[in-house]
């Protein structure tokens, strides 16, 4: 009974000695590529501003930043918006899952909801915040682009 606990022993640590060479072996393979990828990105990086830093993050992603800096500006602390985009098309599916994710990051503390009845901010773009069937006490438009912020009537 002791030699086969005994065995069982050397074998986990076996297999656990094993695992440490195997990940020691990937870290000295992959290591010198990271630090340089990271070195390269922080030389890129390093200078930005908060708001160039932020900005980045919506030109990686290839979405408008001025509706977004609209959007921003006409936020309030404690604001659960939602944000209105025309349907989804073949052409158009990923530009509105980029500004779903741009949304949830870029408009912090801020926080998104599904549930246009649940938001105290609707923010559309390039659609019409009348055709969610709520209506508004304010709607601010950006001049002749096609933002909207809209505050509901107070329940």
């Amino acid at each position: 009974m002791d030699t086969r606990a005994s065995r069982h022993r050397l074998i986990l640590a076996s297999l656990g000695g094993l695992a440490l060479l195997l990940a020691i072996t990937s870290a000295v393979r992959a290591g010198p590529h990271a630090w340089r990828t990271l070195g390269a990105e922080h030389r890129s990086y390093a200078g930005y501003t908060s708001v160039e830093d932020r900005r980045a993050f919506l030109a990686s992603l290839e979405v408008d930043s001025q509706a977004f800096d609209f959007f921003r500006s006409h936020l309030r602390k404690g604001d659960r918006f939602f944000l209105q985009v025309p349907v989804g098309t073949d052409e158009n599916i990923d530009e509105l899952g980029a500004a779903e994710a741009a949304s949830s990051f870029y408009l912090l503390p801020a926080v998104r909801t599904t549930d246009p009845r649940a938001a105290t901010v609707v923010l559309s773009y390039q659609a019409d915040p009348r055709t969610l069937g709520i209506r508004f006490a304010r709607l601010v438009r950006d001049g002749r682009r096609p933002y909207v912020v809209s505050r509901p009537e107070p329940r």
